[in-house]
This record gives structure tokens, C-alpha cells and sequence, in this order.
């Protein structure tokens, strides 16, 4: 979850509707879908703002197809290779190398090969985790890493939810967002973090303990060590997997909760193996 710049100009983006009508002889088509795309930008790619477009089927499917004949191409392989980001721009997760589209072309086919609508992502983003959400309740809706500038702040963390032995995992949204931005972000966790998340932070906690065991002094038995080991990761959380990754919300979350701290830190006490090698 990030704030990304655009990869490209809606100048750019309109040439390609009208080089694809022109080499094709869809000039009956090209006035709506230009008109979409217009629309597509002064509404930021807000589904409460867009309807599909009610194109023909035959030419809604050529839409459609347009995206598997290009994936590979320049435009398309430069968003799937994106360099600097630190983790997946849609849902945090560790990985990238993948493209999603923000409305989903089974939905929106018009916007399949709209790079404004092409974002970087993992594989597990684009293996339709979303499926064909597109909205809630207004105002929920994805985050829009290209039209979203607040998303590049803190927007969530991760509640912890006793007993801490069987500790469950709640993706929440910052209490200091506006509320139709907090619904939004609830809405979004709700809708990309699927099993992989949860079996991910089950793997994060399992081995927390051992990792506190490792980096805190044997002589610095106090909880307050512990809280500063912790502060400790997600500072390097933040510094090499993003603002708003797993791990940053993991620790973020994490470090609101002070019962789940006095947890780990009695277990940190006890006796804990390394792992093997």
C-alpha cells in the first residue's frame, strides 16, 4: 500500500486508444472509449464515479484481449518491473513483479491496457484475491496507488487478539484517518489480504521470541528492553520494507498492545532453541 507516481501521461494514455482504433478500424468506438478514459482521470479511477462502458460484446472482448497481446511489451513490462519499491504498492506484501488492475478488466474492460489503471503488484495481488470486487458501501472502494497521495502515510496496523498462545491476527486501519478514509482502508485490507497474509504473520510471531532472544542482551531482563527491541524492528521494518508493509504493521500494531509485549517478553525469558540451520 503506497503512493506511486503516474507511469505515464493521460496524453499518452489516450494515444495508445487512438493508435489501437486506427490500426484496427474501430473509429465508430473511439469518441466513448476516449470519453471513458477522460472520465477515468478527473475521477481519479473512482468506481462511485465510473460505470462500464456498454460497448458492443464483440468489441468489449477485443478490449479485453488488447491486455494479454501487450503484457509483454515495453509499456506494460516497465510497471511490472518498477524499481525502488520496497514492498507490493497493493497490499504490502514482501514481493513485486507482477501487474493488477485497479478495476478489473472482467468488469471494466475499456481500461485493460490503461497503464493509469496498470499497477505494480505481487503475484498473490494479481491471482484474484480482489476477484471482481470493485466497491462496498459508499464510500469503500481500493486504495488507488497512483490517485491516492495519503496512502504514502501510516494507514494501518495489525491488532493482536488474545489468548496470545492462539494469538489472531486483525488487519485495522488508523484511528487518526477521517472516517470515509478509515472505511476505504478497512475495505481494501478486507479485500487483499488473503491466507498468505495470515500464514505469514502466524510464521512472524512464531519465531519473534526466538529473534528477542537473539538481539537483546542476556543481562537486560526488563520489559522495557523487550519494548525497545521492538521499536527497534519496526525502524528497520519501515527503512527496508515500507510505511505500510507486513512487517511495519506487524511491529506498528505490535507495539500498541502491551499485553501481548509482557507475552513475548515472559517467553523471552524462558528458555528458547534457535532454530536449526
Amino acid at each position: 500500500m503506497k503512493y506511486l507516481p503516474h507511469p505515464t501521461s493521460a496524453r499518452d494514455d489516450f494515444q495508445v486508444v487512438k493508435s489501437a482504433c486506427k490500426k484496427n478500424g474501430w473509429t465508430k468506438e473511439q469518441p466513448d472509449w476516449i470519453k471513458a478514459y477522460v472520465k477515468y482521470y478527473q475521477s481519479k479511477g473512482d468506481p462511485w464515479s465510473l460505470s462500464p462502458v456498454l460497448f458492443s460484446k464483440p468489441f468489449s472482448d477485443h478490449q479485453y484481449k488488447l491486455y494479454d497481446s501487450r503484457k509483454s511489451g515495453g509499456p506494460i513490462k516497465r510497471i511490472r518491473a518498477t524499481r525502488n519499491l520496497l514492498s507490493c504498492p497493493v497490499c504490502g506484501s514482501s514481493t513485486t513483479g507482477d501487474v493488477d488492475h485497479y478495476l478489473p478488466r472482467t468488469v471494466y474492460p475499456e481500461f485493460s491496457i490503461m497503464r493509469a489503471n496498470l499497477v505494480p503488484s505481487c503475484t498473490h495481488c494479481n491471482s484474484g484475491v480482489k476477484g471482481s470486487h470493485v466497491k462496498g458501501k459508499k464510500p469503500q472502494r481500493f486504495i488507488h496507488p497512483y490517485f491516492d497521495d495519503w496512502a504514502d502515510k501510516a494507514i494501518w496496523h495489525i491488532e493482536f487478539i488474545a489468548p496470545f498462545e492462539a494469538v489472531r491476527f486483525r488487519p485495522t486501519p488508523n484511528k487518526k484517518l477521517p472516517s470515509d478514509r478509515q472505511k476505504i482502508v478497512d475495505f481494501h485490507l478486507n479485500h487483499v489480504l488473503g491466507e498468505q497474509f495470515h500464514r505469514s504473520m502466524d510464521n512472524r510471531w512464531a519465531t519473534l521470541p526466538i529473534l528477542l532472544k537473539l538481539t537483546i542482551k542476556h543481562s537486560k531482563k526488563t520489559t522495557k528492553s523487550t519494548h525497545k527491541a521492538l521499536q527497534e524492528e519496526l525502524r528497520k521494518a519501515k527503512a527496508t520494507t515500507g510505511k505500510n508493509s507486513w512487517d511495519t504493521a506487524f511491529f506498528r500494531g505490535l507495539l500498541k498492545n502491551s499485553h501481548a509485549i509482557d507475552y513475548l517478553h515472559d517467553l523471552r525469558l524462558t528458555e528458547v532453541k534457535p532454530l536449526p540451520e
